[in-house]
């Protein structure tokens, strides 16, 4: 994995992990959510 830009919606995934115990990222191909994922788990 190369470069990863933290995005606005990080900081509320951030906060939603602190309260869930498991989230959902839905939206279309090739947007980062798998990344996004990696990143932050």
């Amino acid at each position: 994995m190369g470069f990863y830009g933290y995005r606005v919606v990080d900081a509320r995934i951030d906060r939603l992990f602190e309260e869930l115990p498991a989230i959902s990222l839905e939206g279309a191909r090739g947007v980062g959510k798998t990344t996004t994922a990696l990143v932050l788990t």
